[in-house]
């Protein structure tokens, strides 16, 4: 039986975005997002991308990789983090947003 949305206290989601292209992977959990779902979910989003827009948004994913690898063993709290591709106009960028609770906590801090 899955949980009521109320016990989902921790929710966020990845986006590939540009102006032409709207791509998200979310969560929604009971316990906060660890440091290592975090980057798995980012990378079955760059996945799901075909390889040209891989490609354009290779280092938008990097930095949006080290951003949950600098969060802290305490994870961060609702935010927003946007990470443009360098030199385009079309809105080209991944995004994290972490809308409720903890994400990219430490492992050994969730048991």
């Amino acid at each position: 039986m899955m949980p009521k949305s109320v016990d989902l206290e921790h929710r966020g989601r990845f986006q590939a975005q540009s102006n032409y292209l709207e791509e998200s992977e979310g969560w929604a959990r009971k316990d906060p997002l660890t440091a290592t779902d975090g980057h798995h979910l980012l990378t079955t989003l760059e996945n799901r991308l075909d390889e040209k827009e891989r490609t354009i948004r290779e280092d938008c994913f990097k930095r949006a990789h080290r951003f949950i690898d600098n969060a802290g063993p305490g994870g961060v709290g609702p935010t927003s983090k946007g990470f443009p591709v360098r030199g385009r106009n079309d809105g080209s960028r991944v995004d994290i947003d972490v809308k409720k609770g903890l994400a990219f906590v430490r492992e050994d801090l969730t048991t």
